[in-house]
C-alpha cells in the first residue's frame, strides 16, 4: 500500500488532536438593547382618517353648493332670456307694458323665476325694448340667482 491509501491513519495538518477544546476568554456581556419610550400615539390612525373623511366630505358639500349655484344662475338666465322675448314680443303686437310684463312673469314663473322688474321703452325706430330681471331660488339654500335680459324688435333696415 502506497502512501495516503491506507491502512494507517493519517494525521490532518492544522486540527488540533482529539480532545478537550481550549479554553476561551468568555465575551463581553452586552447590555441589552435601549428600550424607546412606548409611543402614547396608539389609535392616531383612526382619527386620521376621520379628520380625511370629514375634509371630503366638507369638500363635497362645497363643491355640491358650488354646482347648484352655478344651475340656479343659469336657469335665472334663461327665465330672463325667454320673459324678454315674451314682454317684446306681446308689446309688438300691441299690448299695453303691464299686460307685456305679464306674459314675461308667467313664462319666468314656467321656469321657477319670478319677475322682478320689467321695463318697456319704445327705440328710436318705434320698436320696444323689453328689459326684463328675474330672481329663482337656489336649490337647498336660502340664497337666490338673479338675472337680467333684454329684447327688441330689429329695425327693419338691417
Amino acid at each position: 500500500m502506497g502512501p495516503g491509501r491506507g491502512g494507517g491513519r493519517r494525521r490532518r495538518v492544522g486540527r488540533s488532536a482529539p480532545g478537550p477544546a481550549p479554553a476561551l476568554a468568555p465575551a463581553p456581556a452586552l447590555a441589552p438593547p435601549p428600550t424607546l419610550p412606548r409611543r402614547q400615539d396608539r389609535g392616531s390612525g383612526t382619527v386620521l382618517a376621520v379628520g380625511l373623511v370629514g375634509v371630503l366630505a366638507t369638500l363635497l358639500v362645497a363643491g355640491l353648493l358650488v354646482a347648484a349655484v352655478a344651475v340656479a344662475g343659469q336657469r335665472a338666465r334663461t327665465a330672463a332670456d325667454l320673459a324678454a322675448l315674451a314682454v317684446a314680443g306681446r308689446a309688438l303686437e300691441g299690448a299695453d307694458a303691464a299686460k307685456a310684463c305679464l306674459a314675461g312673469g308667467h313664462v319666468a314663473g314656467l321656469h321657477d323665476a319670478a319677475v322682478v322688474s320689467c321695463t318697456v321703452r319704445t327705440d328710436a325706430q318705434g320698436l320696444p325694448r323689453a328689459t326684463v330681471e328675474v330672481r329663482t331660488e337656489v336649490a337647498g339654500t336660502p340664497w337666490r340667482a338673479t338675472a337680467r335680459s333684454a329684447a327688441g324688435g330689429i329695425p327693419a333696415d338691417r
